[in-house]
C-alpha cells in the first residue's frame, strides 16, 4: 500500500480534531450504523472530517460488498434478525483509498 499526502488536508486538521471531541461519549457501535446514536472508530474520523471539510474521506460501502461471511455469527448475534447486507458503512480501507 502506498500512502498519499495531500497538501490541503492539514488545513482541516484543527477543525477535525474539534469535531472529534463532539462525538466523545456515545457508546461503541458494534452494529456499524452511520447514525449518531453510537460511534465506531472509522465513523468517528469519517464524520469529523466531513463536517470540517465538506468532503467524504473515502466512500461508504455496503456490508454485503465486504467479506462478511467469516464474522457472520457475530453479526447475527448483534443484529438479532436478518443480516443488514444493504447497510452502508465506512471502513479503514475505504478511507485509505480516498482520492482527496
Amino acid at each position: 500500500m502506498r500512502l498519499k499526502v495531500y497538501p490541503n488536508r492539514p488545513t482541516y486538521i484543527p477543525a477535525t480534531i474539534d469535531n472529534v471531541k463532539a462525538y466523545l461519549g456515545p457508546p461503541y457501535d458494534v452494529r456499524y450504523r452511520m447514525d449518531d446514536k453510537r460511534i465506531y472508530c472509522t465513523k468517528l474520523i469519517y464524520k469529523a472530517y466531513h463536517e470540517s471539510s465538506g468532503q467524504q474521506l473515502g466512500t461508504l460501502v455496503r456490508l454485503g460488498d465486504l467479506n462478511w461471511r467469516a464474522p457472520e455469527n457475530t453479526i447475527r448475534h448483534f443484529e438479532r434478525g436478518p443480516l443488514p447486507l444493504d447497510r452502508e458503512m465506512t471502513t479503514p480501507r475505504q478511507m485509505a483509498q480516498t482520492d482527496h
